[in-house]
């Protein structure tokens, strides 16, 4: 089951002990946006949620209500190398 990205978005602002307006001036949001994501009337776009992801570690999908786990994963390709491998659903290109 997923949660709604609104949740996902109080769920964040929770774990990181931000107000709802000390989130928007950290991250360059206007507060109008916030509140309205905050309460669903709006989405967030894929590049804001990128953004979001790539800054605080979290997973994109986690941010945009599926189920998965909230914190990124790192994946190794050859215990040799030990080059992580970030898993994000959205790249910056």
């Amino acid at each position: 089951m997923s949660d709604s990205p609104a949740s996902r978005l109080k769920e964040l602002l929770s774990y990181l002990n931000l107000t709802p307006s000390e989130f928007a001036s950290a991250n360059n949001i206007p507060k109008s946006s916030i509140s309205m994501y905050l309460s669903g009337k709006r989405l967030m776009k894929a590049d804001r949620v990128g953004e979001l992801a790539i800054k605080y570690r979290i997973n994109a999908a986690w941010l945009m209500g599926m189920d998965v786990p909230m914190k990124e994963q790192t994946y190794y390709t050859n215990s040799r190398q030990r080059k992580p491998h970030r898993n994000y659903l959205i790249t910056r290109i």
